[in-house]
């Protein structure tokens, strides 16, 4: 009879205690839109690790949020950029020293450059976290990616890659991507400091979008799989907020 009782008192606490003291509980409701600013590292797999190096990537986007601690849906648009370009397209162009003659007589202060974008929707999840929405989100998306080889010559002296004439080098690049992500969402409890820090896989099902490369003077008609593995951070400000506090009693 004693262990009875006394397993009747150890689940019966919890119950008269909240009614003792009236507990309650609260859940957030609501919604949140707001633009997003973030920026990325990225590192190229795949095919893409052929033609460029590890890069960087400034992004611009909207966010809606529907109940913080659940569900959050997005279109973000990325802009690469970067230096490491391991494909030279100008090789045909260069002297035995490595330089390009330009039309003046000089040698053209000419470089290459990486340049893309990204535009994409995202469906995220909380899947470990507060009410409020801070915590850890798991998400999928997918989108267009275009990268392409920027031709940038500062002395504007090579004919050959001047004006429409570039878009033969460019390598310009294009199609269907999809995305995953992996983050921690801090979000203080005021919701002013709206913070995302993650991990980032793309995959890229691309092919070159020129009808004749003029280096080589081939075609480029195959499929390929450029690969991006990101570390990003990403900066809510919201323009919406609905979020309220609801009130749960037991």
């Amino acid at each position: 009879m004693r262990i009875h009782t006394l397993l009747i008192i150890f689940f019966c606490i919890p119950y008269l205690l909240m009614s003792q003291t009236e507990e309650e509980s609260t859940v957030k409701s609501g919604r949140v839109i707001g633009i997003t600013i973030g920026a990325a590292y990225n590192i190229p797999g795949g095919d893409l690790k052929e033609r460029f190096g590890n890069n960087n990537e400034i992004r611009v986007g909207l966010e809606y949020q529907l109940s913080p601690s659940k569900w959050a849906a997005s279109f973000e648009t990325g802009f690469l950029f970067g230096n490491n370009v391991k494909e030279d397209v100008l090789a045909p162009l260069r002297l035995e020293n490595g330089l390009v003659l330009g039309n003046n007589g000089g040698y053209a202060n000419i470089f290459l450059r990486q340049r893309g974008v990204y535009m994409g929707l995202m469906l995220e999840k909380i899947i470990a976290g507060n009410e409020n929405g801070r915590g850890f989100r798991l998400g999928a998306g997918a989108g267009l990616l275009n990268h392409f080889i920027r031709v940038q010559d500062d002395t504007s002296s090579v004919p050959q890659v001047a004006g429409r004439y570039k878009k033969g080098y460019d390598r310009s690049t294009r199609g269907f991507a999809l995305k995953e992500r992996i983050s921690y969402n801090y979000v203080s409890d005021s919701r002013r400091m709206n913070l995302s820090f993650g991990f980032e896989f793309t995959q890229g099902f691309t092919k070159n979008v020129r009808a004749i490369n003029f280096d080589t003077g081939l075609s480029d008609t195959q499929g390929r799989l450029d690969l991006i593995y990101a570390l990003n951070l990403k900066w809510l400000i919201p323009l919406v907020n609905t979020v309220v506090d609801e009130e749960i009693f037991y």
